[in-house]
């Protein structure tokens, strides 16, 4: 059965649907990698500069989050194929790991503003 893309109104047939979730997971894999070198390198940075890419790494974090969801991606559900539990796992591992990296950051904004707080 295919999957209709609700934004561009085409069908998707269903079994590239596990090979889109792998490259989605590995483009947010990706993005929790690259944000958190950047976090690495910002000790000392004012909490407005941190707030800033707090404020992507949760926005990368929902959405990614929500078209997990939103597809099924997010749960094992019965009937599963290997390829569809792969794509789960890979999906879920890296919603996870852009949550960690997200929560970093707002520990870090907030580490930030209690410093520019003191005299």
């Amino acid at each position: 059965m295919d999957v209709v893309d609700r934004i561009h109104n085409v069908p998707v047939p269903e079994r590239f649907l596990p090979i889109v979730f792998k490259a989605l997971a590995k483009a947010v894999e990706n993005l929790s990698i690259t944000y958190r070198s950047v976090l690495e390198g910002l000790a000392g940075a004012p909490a407005e500069v941190i707030s800033g890419l707090f404020l992507q790494t949760s926005l990368i974090h929902a959405g990614a989050e929500a078209i997990a969801e939103h597809a099924g991606y997010s749960i094992d559900a019965e009937g599963d194929s290997a390829a569809e539990r792969e794509a789960k796992r890979k999906m879920c591992g890296a919603l996870d790991k852009m949550e960690q990296i997200a929560d970093e950051f707002r520990q870090a904004m907030m580490a930030a503003e209690a410093d520019q707080e003191l005299p």
